[in-house]
């Protein structure tokens, strides 16, 4: 299994659309199976610049849709 950071859309009750960043897992195809909440905790601050880093990189990806994962809008 592999993973990344990417930007995932959501839409509330109320329409209102907002973004998030979450760390993706891909399935042995490479399709986008799972998600959890980005863990920006590092031991140390080159730590958290890699965090940084991947997260930059995960705007210039395309934007998921978290209705892919199979759950309702919340």
């Amino acid at each position: 299994m592999t993973w990344n950071h990417r930007v995932l859309r959501h839409v509330d009750p109320w329409g209102d659309v907002y973004y998030t960043f979450a760390e993706v897992f891909y399935n042995d195809e490479g399709v986008p199976d799972s998600y959890s909440d980005v863990c920006m905790v590092s031991e140390t601050i080159e730590g958290m610049q890699e965090i940084a880093d991947r997260l930059l990189t995960a705007t210039a990806q395309p934007v998921l849709d978290v209705t892919i994962f199979g759950e309702a809008e919340t």
